[in-house]
């Protein structure tokens, strides 16, 4: 019994469907974020701007820091209240009062983002934080999140050819762990609804060759 052209058209259509949903793999080694913000003197929105670049800039930041006490001053988190540096806009601030109340604390968090283009920014995410201690991650665009995975997961500042420098920790205030560079969206993975719609329109073209078989023979029947 062979399906008709257009029952194998529309599972064909349905798979290719399906497909897209499913997702490319993790790029490969990430570049090194910290260095080329170090050594680039062009990066947006950078808290901490030189006249110079390349070994000129490696050298003014050495003139002041370590390595390490650079990256804990430009990704640590810092209380907005505090800071002329953290200017929330009205989404940011309706999510902190959403989570924390209007009394809760606000931190501003840098992260550097190397865009697939090869061009730099330093991108301001917040912190809020009520007096229990929990803490929740807000975007510019009022988007929140549990920590970095979710981040990566949910937010719409990145695509997955991103990479961005970040704590490890994305919530904890100031900030100390690791610092992890990783893309700045997680690709879309495979989702089971993918494997069920897809078995349920093969069944369901199966269900229909199955009753048009049996309608051609009874048609057949009724001629003879």
């Amino acid at each position: 019994m062979r399906a008709g052209p257009g029952v194998l058209a529309a599972v064909m259509t349905a798979l290719a469907l399906t497909l897209p949903a499913c997702g490319a793999a993790e790029p490969g080694e990430p570049p090194d974020v910290f260095m080329e913000y170090a050594r680039s003197g062009d990066v947006e929105n950078d808290r901490f701007p030189t006249d110079s670049s390349g070994e000129d800039r490696l050298a003014n930041f050495a003139a002041s820091y370590t390595p390490e006490q650079l990256q804990t001053v430009l990704l640590s988190a810092f209380p907005c209240a505090e800071s002329e540096e953290c200017r929330p806009n009205a989404r940011v601030t309706q999510a902190r009062n959403d989570f924390a109340g209007a009394g809760g604390e606000l931190f501003g968090r840098s992260i550097v983002a190397r865009y697939e283009d090869g061009s730099l920014e330093l991108v301001t995410l917040y912190v809020a934080r009520r007096a229990d201690g929990a803490a929740l991650l807000i975007d510019s665009e009022g988007g929140t999140y549990d920590g970095l995975e979710d981040f990566r997961d949910d937010n719409d500042l990145f695509g997955t050819g991103d990479w961005i420098l970040a704590p490890q920790d994305l919530t904890a205030v100031p900030g100390e762990g690791r610092i992890v560079t990783v893309t700045g969206k997680l690709p879309v993975r495979w989702q089971p609804w993918v494997f069920g719609g897809a078995g349920a329109v093969v069944v369901l073209a199966g269900t229909a060759v199955v009753v048009r078989g049996l309608r051609n023979r009874r048609a057949g029947a009724a001629a003879a």
